[in-house]
């Protein structure tokens, strides 16, 4: 298996890309400490947990699906093994995990000695097409940068009639961050000055920031209008926010890729009602409420 430059710059796909190379060696050296699975996950504590809130309400439309006790699960951007675990038992799924830092590979492997991990870049993932009933990718998105390849791949080896799941990072329109600050700035959390630096620099950092220490940010739609040129037959958006309009800072999709019958249809789109009732509690942290069925 060719190494992480050997392959192209991995998470960036160039070599030589700064962008690229910071964050696969910030990650590299996380797996070097004796940090936290929220701090070797970039995340704070606390929104870690909210975070994994939305991950298992998702997760949870695994038990629903068409995968078969036994079957084959991959885990994209594994980290240290935490999901893959828990994506084998919700799913009751033989799972592999693949990333890119080799330290936190081997931390995965030390915590799960029968579980499978590799080594490996999302921009050519080692399996042939149409290989596993369930594909999840968890914050990986916002570390690469051609986000389109990535989701091609986990698209190809997602075998017919089998469901993926993607979180990232989500961008707010303008409306939204300037009602954001000002919101922060008349409960004393902001001052006028820092409400004007923030909106003068929102437009450049986020989404299409290469800076190497900004994770990018994405529309749920910009995403949505990939996936509907692809193979799927329902793509589910679970966006969590509080009456319809104040989004939390991470979204999900998930997607059910298409069949013999239904080849050459366009996908259909739905959102998850549950995400958009979820229930704001303290300092903007939500609670899912459980899905029924």
């Amino acid at each position: 298996m060719r190494s992480w430059h050997e392959s192209g710059g991995g998470p960036g796909g160039r070599e030589g890309d700064r962008f690229s190379v910071d964050w696969m060696k910030r990650y590299e050296e996380l797996g070097h400490t004796d940090a936290s699975d929220a701090s070797r996950a970039t995340y704070e504590p606390g929104f870690f947990a909210r975070r994994e809130a939305l991950i298992r309400h998702v997760m949870a439309g695994l038990r629903r699906s068409a995968a078969s006790p036994g079957g084959l699960g991959l885990d994209v951007g594994c980290n240290v093994g935490r999901y893959t675990r828990i994506l084998a038992e919700e799913g009751r799924l033989r799972v592999c995990g693949v990333d890119y830092a080799e330290s936190l590979v081997r931390i995965a492997r030390t915590r799960q000695p029968d579980g499978l991990f590799v080594r490996a870049n999302a921009y050519e993932l080692p399996f042939p097409s149409d290989h596993f009933e369930y594909v999840m990718s968890l914050g990986l998105l916002q570390c690469v940068m051609d986000w389109k390849r990535v989701l091609g791949e986990i698209v190809r080896v997602l075998r017919p009639g089998g469901m993926a799941i993607v979180e990232t990072n989500r961008a707010f329109s303008t409306t939204e961050a300037l009602l954001r600050s000002l919101s922060y700035v008349m409960r004393g959390k902001m001052s006028w000055s820092e409400h004007t630096g923030f909106l003068r620099s929102y437009s450049v950092a986020g989404k299409d920031s290469v800076a190497s220490n900004t994770p990018r940010k994405y529309s749920p739609w910009r995403l949505q209008r990939f996936l509907r040129d692809c193979p799927l037959k329902t793509v589910v958006v679970h966006d969590p926010c509080r009456y319809w309009l104040f989004h939390d800072f991470i979204f999900a999709l998930s997607f059910v890729k298409t069949d013999a019958e239904s080849a050459g249809t366009p996908p259909r789109i739905e959102v998850c009602r549950e995400c958009g009732h979820a229930g704001i509690k303290g300092r903007g942290s939500f609670e899912v409420k459980p899905q029924g069925g």
